[in-house]
């Protein structure tokens, strides 16, 4: 006859170290999910970027007397004070007609993974202002 405290020490052998393995994959599925939530923060981060940019180079090319020009030149300098490397392949187009001015920011958000490129772009567009004498 075998004591008590032997039989359940026989029956638990099979399952021997599954601990330790278990919490190796759960720490790398940890270790993934908080790189992946950094990624999202940093497209996140840039996509404000090109929005905040985007924005301000409308101000600069709405008013009376500003150019295309200047609103894009203004986007670019604003994504560079930013973070030189929160937006990479930096674009900025800028449209005026008689009415309207449209300024366009675009790239691609800093990645960590390197095979994961995400786009960002923000639009804005707004009315020219005129002063009426």
């Amino acid at each position: 006859m075998t004591p008590p405290g032997r039989r359940r020490w026989a029956r638990r052998r099979p399952d021997r170290g599954s601990t330790t393995v278990e919490h190796a994959l759960w720490v790398g599925a940890w270790m993934t999910c908080l790189v992946l939530g950094a990624q999202v923060v940093v497209w996140a981060l840039a996509q404000l970027a090109c929005q905040y940019a985007a924005n301000h180079g409308l101000q600069v090319a709405r008013v009376q007397g500003g150019t295309p020009a200047a609103g894009k030149a203004d986007a670019a300098q604003i994504v560079q004070m930013l973070g030189t490397n929160l937006v990479d392949g930096l674009q900025v187009s800028a449209q005026r007609t008689e009415d309207s001015v449209t300024i366009t920011v675009s790239g691609t958000a800093a990645h960590i993974f390197s095979f994961l490129i995400i786009p960002v772009d923000a639009s804005a567009t707004g009315p020219v202002e005129e002063l009426q004498p």
